[in-house]
């Protein structure tokens, strides 16, 4: 993630995946999602992930609402 607001100014942005075959998502380091787990998402399903920073883009919290039909 590039570009994030110096610490101490929040930002937010939201990512929308259409997983299609299968596969993956390999989240950068700094994203820490609720109980440390990173949500999955079914193949042939949309997914919305939701991201905020507020300590300079050191921290990305992020959430998901999974599994809307195409």
């Amino acid at each position: 993630f590039d570009n994030p607001p110096v610490s101490g100014k929040a930002a937010s942005f939201i990512v929308e995946i259409d997983l299609d075959t299968g596969g993956s998502i390999a989240w950068p380091a700094t994203v820490k999602f609720n109980g440390d787990i990173t949500p999955a998402i079914a193949v042939g399903k949309t997914a919305l992930f939701m991201f905020v920073t507020d300590d300079g883009g050191a921290r990305y919290r992020g959430a998901c609402l999974a599994n809307y039909v195409d």
